[in-house]
């Protein structure tokens, strides 16, 4: 099974680039399935902080052109479209929220792909900034999941990296994402499991993670940023980050490899030999 993760889409422009492109990447990648982080699209309030989001029909194009599932993330729920925006089967929210029982969507799904399963289950870890959530790890134990599982972990690089060493063999691979700076590093953890400490964003390139900066500055400074106005996306051409992800019989990885831009021309980015740091399996006696 080939499959892309991209990063987190940031701003409607991202959308409509990642739609266009999606036919030419599907062909030139060969992929089985394509999946996207989708918590900035929309900019539904004047602070960056909790003024993000998607809409309805935000998430209907995205489905429409191909998009397989929807991943998403502490933004869903700015500007009070999430509850209508998580409720579809293809789009997942956390899966340990406090409020869980309360809240419509899911924060797991089951797939099959060509006859493989695929599970794909969604984290919040409590470093994401609004995150009120179970333990990652205490909710990952209460899942029934199986090798062929991929999590997306909304937290600090820190604490992907925590979580996926302490659940390294029992799942294909730990997706983390929040801080919009992909990490340079992809890696195979030493019992099997693919691992990208952050995965980034697709939108403008520059600012703070495609955003213009002076918000983000101002409440560093002072905490204060409720003068400036509305926050603007950065102008400019999109880049791209995303993740391919190959697994073979019960979720091993077969390839790893970063896709750095849109055009379908460029060749993945594979993962450095140095990181792939499985432990060699003994042979015959």
């Amino acid at each position: 099974m080939r499959l892309l993760v991209t990063g987190e889409l940031v701003g409607e422009q991202a959308m409509l680039d990642l739609v266009g492109a999606l036919g030419d990447l599907r062909r030139a990648h060969r992929l089985d399935l394509v999946v996207t982080i989708a918590d900035n699209v929309a900019i539904t309030g004047p602070s960056p902080s909790d003024g993000s989001g998607m809409t309805l029909r935000q998430r209907d194009v995205l489905l429409a052109a191909g998009i397989d599932l929807i991943l998403t993330g502490t933004h869903v729920w700015d500007g009070g479209h999430g509850r209508v925006v998580v409720d579809h089967p293809q789009v997942v929210r956390s899966a340990n929220l406090v409020d869980d029982a309360l809240r419509p969507g899911r924060g797991r799904v089951d797939l099959t792909v060509d006859g493989d399963p695929l599970t794909v289950l969604q984290l919040a870890d409590r470093s994401a900034r609004g995150s009120v959530v179970r333990s990652p790890f205490e909710a990952w134990q209460g899942q029934l999941t199986r090798p062929a599982t991929l999590v997306h972990l909304i937290g600090t690089p820190y604490a992907a990296l925590r979580f996926a060493h302490a659940v390294d063999g029992r799942c294909a691979a730990v997706i983390g994402s929040l801080t919009h700076v992909a990490s340079r590093e992809l890696q195979v953890l030493p019992r099997g499991t693919a691992f990208v400490a952050d995965i980034g964003y697709v939108g403008p390139a520059g600012g703070i993670g495609g955003f213009e900066p002076t918000h983000f500055v101002a409440e560093y400074l002072d905490g204060d940023a409720s003068a400036l106005g509305p926050y603007r996306l950065r102008p400019g051409p999109t880049q791209f980050s995303g993740v391919l992800l190959e697994t073979g019989a019960a979720g091993a990885v077969v390839e790893l490899a970063w896709v750095l831009s849109l055009d379908p021309a460029v060749p993945a980015v594979p993962m450095s030999p140095a990181w792939d740091l499985r432990t060699p399996q003994p042979g015959p006696a």
